[in-house]
């Protein structure tokens, strides 16, 4: 296929074996490795720790990677449509392979401000969401991918918020064994956090995720603030609603 067709077949067919294979060893480093799986994850964390930065790394430059993200944020993320306040959006073949390059080079990127945007919610108000510009989006998906299977080792297995594999339903199948009729735990909390993601302390994450290869990156986009109406905000605590990172 030539490069200029470069689409959607390409990014569906590819077969990104290395990328999959750093993404199963970067867990197995968390959690002990399939030689060790009985070992307390603390300790195998620590016994890890360069394999699992190694293997960040690996992900953070990984071909197959830039791929997967651009695919995501282009063609299944339900916001492909929606622009930040590049007002760029990249639609077809030629434009994702301009962009593939573009994130590929790894050239230094000041994050942009997300564009404010509100959308309805059930209660009648409204909840803010702040949109990354299209290369921000990608860079995200791209750190994402790194991040997320050290973490995946460590939640707990009754969490099933924002987490890749389970769902709601599985949350449903937990409560009915849990609520069992044989089980001795009669009670049950319901309780929402007001405004849980504008309240997220940038320097406690920051901590959390520890000498991460991409800090910096997600440093800069926790204080790049969002633009509402063509004025600048900056942000001091919370994540923007919108993009790929926030859950995370």
């Amino acid at each position: 296929m030539l490069r200029e067709e470069l689409g959607a077949d390409l990014f569906c067919k590819r077969n990104p074996t290395h990328y999959r294979l750093a993404k199963r060893q970067l867990a197995q480093s968390f959690s002990g490795g399939e030689e060790s799986e009985t070992t307390h994850l603390q300790g195998a964390r620590l016994g890890n720790w360069s394999r699992v930065r190694n293997l960040q790394r690996l992900l953070l430059r990984s071909y197959s990677n830039v791929l997967l993200a651009v695919r995501r944020v282009t063609q299944i993320n339900a916001g492909k449509h929606t622009p930040g306040i590049d007002k760029l959006l990249v639609k077809t073949g030629p434009a994702k392979a301009i962009l593939v390059d573009a994130l590929k080079q790894m050239i230094p990127w000041k994050p942009l401000a997300a564009r404010r945007v509100y959308i309805p919610k059930s209660n009648g108000k409204r909840r803010p969401l702040g949109i990354p510009s299209i290369v921000d989006r990608c860079l995200q998906a791209i750190v994402k991918t790194a991040l997320e299977p050290g973490w995946e080792a460590q939640f707990e297995p009754t969490s099933y918020g924002f987490r890749p594999g389970r769902s709601a339903q599985d949350a449903i199948a937990r409560i009915y064994v849990t609520a069992n009729v044989n089980n001795r735990k009669k009670w049950v909390l319901d309780a929402d956090i007001a405004g849980c993601f504008d309240q997220i302390n940038p320097e406690f994450l920051l901590k959390q995720i520890g000498n991460f290869p991409a800090r910096q990156l997600i440093a800069d986009w926790l204080k790049a603030g969002y633009v509402e109406q063509g004025q600048w905000h900056p942000t001091h605590t919370g994540t923007p609603q919108g993009g790929i990172s926030h859950r995370y």
